[in-house]
């Protein structure tokens, strides 16, 4: 976190204060890509002490890693008339190190720099993001919240109840879910999900929509070759990467209901509802797209609702069509997932009619 004036008042209150037969070492982290100028500003100290600054190859480190030793050395034979041997330095790095970079790669990236920026602990930045539900302007907002005491040491109940805290703007919803109610009531609705059966099984879902003749209701995507009436939006990572596609012409028929958590970019949703209203607050993953979406259209009077593309999750196969919507926690999570959406149908099923047109784990 350190920049260079914060690390020369640091340094000039050690120099004072220590015996001049102690030396003074300096181990910078790259969060803020300031390790290897600031490892130059301390060599650069007018002292009468050994000064030592710590580096490794090509930077390797944890996190963010660490000064790399070649250019350090470079920058030391250039400016202190050392002779230190670059070359076999790049030799190293490039038979030992880059292997291991390839394969387990360090350095600067945004998610050092959120933690840095907001100096927390990481993984209070790895917990927000994994919920993939956030932007990053979110997130940091979040952290801005976190107790100054707990900043530091991680705690994982503290980074649950904000996130959730945050979630829940409340709306008063009541007109908007008796005008759904007047549209959607009478009607077969279908809910498509982001499953990769939405391309294999792409053949049943079209027979199901030409048979039924259904209200197509998306959730937070739009998907390849089938217009959805409706776009039910819970998150607003992947309601910013939409936004675009929506202001297109082609879409411009699709109606939005989002819920209260997700703040729109341009112009305004057609339905809003209340977040806190449709969430399982005590599960582990309270804000469940599908079920919450299931809550809203059982208030709302629906009587017959066909699910495709809500394959459930599996621990070794790729869970969405595309890689990109891939939860981290969903292949560790995989049977507690599966097993409280099956829970939740299984009750669900004895008031609502549900048909699954694609095959999913969801299934008794």
């Amino acid at each position: 976190m350190l920049h260079q004036d914060n690390l020369g008042h640091i340094f000039d209150l050690m120099d004072e204060n220590l015996n001049p037969s102690i030396s003074i070492g300096y181990h910078a982290h790259n969060n803020f890509q300031m390790a290897y100028a600031n490892c130059i500003e301390v060599l650069n100290k007018k002292v009468d002490r050994t000064i030592l600054v710590d580096a490794s190859l090509y930077g390797m480190g944890k996190s963010a890693g660490n000064t790399p030793i070649e250019l350090i050395s470079m920058y030391m034979n250039e400016h202190f008339g050392k002779s230190y041997d670059v070359n076999q330095m790049l030799e190293a790095i490039e038979i030992n190190i880059m292997d291991i970079y390839n394969k387990l790669p360090w350095g600067y990236n945004l998610f050092y720099y959120i933690a840095a920026a907001n100096k927390c602990h990481p993984n209070y930045v790895s917990f927000l993001m994994n919920k993939k539900t956030l932007s990053v302007k979110s997130i940091n907002e979040i952290l801005k919240d976190i107790e100054p005491a707990k900043k530091l040491l991680y705690s994982k109940e503290h980074i649950e109840e904000l996130y959730l805290l945050y979630q829940k703007t409340e709306c008063d919803d009541d007109e908007i879910m008796k005008l759904l109610s007047a549209e959607l009531s009478a009607e077969k609705v279908l809910l498509i999900g982001p499953g990769s059966s939405v391309t294999s099984e792409g053949d049943k879902i079209r027979e199901y929509v030409n048979a039924n003749h259904p209200i197509i209701v998306s959730i937070n995507y739009i998907p390849d070759g089938i217009m959805p009436h409706y776009l039910f939006i819970t998150n607003s990572k992947r309601y910013a990467q939409m936004a675009t596609k929506l202001n297109e012409s082609i879409y411009k028929s699709i109606k939005t209901i989002a819920t209260s958590n997700v703040t729109q970019t341009k112009g305004c949703f057609t339905y809003v509802l209340n977040y806190s209203s449709l969430i399982d607050a005590g599960t582990e993953i309270p804000d469940n797209s599908l079920i919450m979406l299931l809550r809203a259209l059982e208030k709302l009077g629906i009587r017959e609702i066909g699910l495709a593309g809500f394959d459930g999750y599996s621990e070794s196969k790729i869970n969405y069509f595309r890689t990109e919507m891939e939860y981290s926690f969903a292949k560790e999570k995989a049977q507690y997932l599966n097993n409280y959406a099956r829970k939740f149908l299984s009750s669900y099923q004895k008031r609502i009619a549900v048909k699954y047109v694609t095959k999913s784990y969801y299934e008794d």
